[in-house]
């Protein structure tokens, strides 16, 4: 009665991420190459680690899993090489090529350092900045070679720029660091709030402190 619809994360893999998941945790499979070796669908596909080496709508999955399964770091060691470009440089590539930057604001809570942080970081990268949906600020227009320059001062809070004659602006700054947003993340990205009783009139609940719990509890939970 017809043809059996395929669930598998790729045509190397005939597993749902939900399967796989669960055949890494019971077996322990901690690498890459343990999960081709135990799960790949080895005598179906014409030179299979081939054809693996190019796979990347596996790889990611699997490394995400791993990374969760394990507590590994997704972008050191053996995993750097399995992530989508969005997780090893921890921004995401946009249609120009180039990449947005967006750090972690929790809850949309947000200090006025780490805004001029931002804005300064934005300045001397010549970024377009916009408030997101996710009531973050995201920071695009990034070329790759600058991100590590970037995330520097952003993680550490330190950055400076001078003016030329058409921008008119000095700032430096020093303050406590951010770091990202994930918003690139097979993961919990981040968590929106109203300003509830610290503000509102009509507030109810403390919905900012709730929010920011929640984010700092689960950020990057896969």
């Amino acid at each position: 009665m017809g043809k059996k619809a395929f669930t598998g994360i790729s045509p190397h893999f005939p597993f749902t991420r939900a399967e796989l998941f669960e055949i890494i945790r019971v077996k322990e499979l901690k690498t890459y190459e343990d999960v081709v070796r135990e799960c790949a669908r080895v005598g179906k596909i014409p030179d299979l680690q081939a054809a693996l080496v190019g796979d990347e709508v596996c790889k990611p999955a699997v490394a995400s899993i791993l990374c969760t399964l394990w507590y590994e770091n997704p972008t050191k060691g053996d995993f750097k090489d399995l992530q989508d470009t969005n997780d090893y440089v921890l921004a995401n590539v946009q249609r120009s090529g180039q990449y947005s930057v967006t750090p972690r604001v929790c809850g949309g809570e947000i200090t006025p350092q780490e805004m001029i942080l931002m804005g300064t970081v934005a300045l001397k990268y010549n970024l377009w900045m916009k408030i997101t949906g996710a009531q973050r600020v995201g920071m695009f227009g990034a070329n790759i070679w600058q991100l590590p320059d970037i995330w520097e001062e952003l993680t550490y809070g330190r950055s400076s720029f001078s003016g030329s004659s058409d921008i008119k602006v000095q700032s430096r700054i020093e303050t406590d660091g951010m770091e990202s947003g994930q918003a690139y993340g097979k993961a919990l990205r981040a968590v929106k709030s109203c300003v509830g009783t610290s503000w509102c009139r009509f507030g109810q609940q403390d919905s900012v402190t709730m929010a920011v719990k929640l984010e700092e509890r689960y950020k990057g939970f896969r």
